[in-house]
């Protein structure tokens, strides 16, 4: 969502677009637009009981959803892991002029067999391959520059290089 709307606000500073199993919002829509209803309703729930009604408090079920397994990674995720205000999920993104359509892209599909948010995001991948970016698949979680740093570097090296 991020990435989308600082193109729209300066695009002539931007050359290059990567998504890293990200949403590919349109004009108007918000996070909870792109997500299955039962999640969003788990959010909703979330920030109601646990979050004082507007923050979805960072934690463990979050480091399930995006594949983390075990270990020192998801250790390094969870030491740095904050919470997410239900607003940035609820906001719509404003894209009239829909700059991001003039510049190339690149998208990372995370596609890790055990990765629960991995159904969330394929939908991303498929409008990326139809808008004809190119799409690198990693086996990894949601947090791939976590997980395999060095790959998501080659990624992002190539990317620039071809700008």
């Amino acid at each position: 969502m991020v990435i989308s709307g600082a193109v729209e606000s300066h695009p002539t500073k931007i050359q290059r677009l990567i998504f890293l199993d990200a949403f590919i919002p349109e004009d108007g829509q918000c996070v909870m637009d792109l997500l299955p209803p039962q999640i969003c309703a788990l959010f909703r729930k979330v920030a109601r009981e646990h979050g004082d009604g507007w923050r979805l408090p960072g934690g463990e079920g979050q480091l399930d959803l995006w594949g983390l397994k075990s270990g020192e990674t998801r250790d390094f995720v969870r030491e740095r892991l904050c919470d997410f205000s239900l607003r940035c999920f609820e906001e719509p993104l404003r894209l009239r002029e829909n700059r991001r359509a003039s510049i190339p892209a690149t998208f990372v599909s995370c596609v890790a067999e055990e990765y629960p948010a991995r159904p969330f995001f394929e939908p991303f991948a498929k409008k990326a391959r139809a808008y004809g970016w190119q799409v690198n698949e990693v086996h990894t979680g949601h947090d791939c520059h976590v997980e395999r740093p060095g790959e998501i570097a080659n990624i992002l090296l190539s990317a620039a290089a071809g700008s």
